[in-house]
Order: structure tokens, then sequence, then C-alpha cells
């Protein structure tokens, strides 16, 4: 799939960022911005790790590993890649 060449808008990035997180999720789990990575949807760091390496190929961003860690919530991660995708230009 090629990368989006400018930033998505918010709402479409959530959706986007939702539809690959929900392949991590458990079945039925509720995907919204406060939805929180670990105690909601039991993402270990081993799945966070197979989750960026997907939002990295789908978008064509780098995700600094320093950054993984302080994602908290479904939200941060969109935040996050909003952030790469403007950095990129």
């Amino acid at each position: 799939m090629q990368p989006a060449m400018t930033t998505p808008d918010p709402d479409r990035l959530l959706a986007e960022v939702s539809e690959l997180v929900a392949r991590f999720a458990p079945p039925g789990a509720k995907l919204e911005r406060s939805t929180e990575l670990t105690s909601d949807l039991s993402i270990d760091s081993v799945a966070a790790m197979d989750l960026v390496m997907e939002i990295e190929d789908r978008y064509g961003i780098d995700v600094p590993v320093n950054e993984i860690a302080d994602l908290v919530t479904l939200g941060d991660l969109v935040d996050l890649v909003a952030r790469q995708l403007g950095a990129r230009g």
C-alpha cells in the first residue's frame, strides 16, 4: 500500500489506526481515543512492536523507539502517527 502523501484528517487517521489496532485487540473491544492500549486492550510489548511495524509500513514513517513507551492510549498512538506524518512533510 502506498504511504499517504499528506497528513490525513484526524478522524480518518483515528479510523485507520483503529483498524490496525483492532487486529491486536480482544474481539468486541471498544476503540476510542481514550482506550488504553495495555489495560483495555491487553497489548503487551511484543504486540506493541508488531503494531508499530505495521504502522510504519502502512504510513511509510519511522516511529522512534523511545516514544513507544510513552504511548498509553489509542489517541496517543494516533497523535504520534500524525506528528511523524507531519515531520515527513
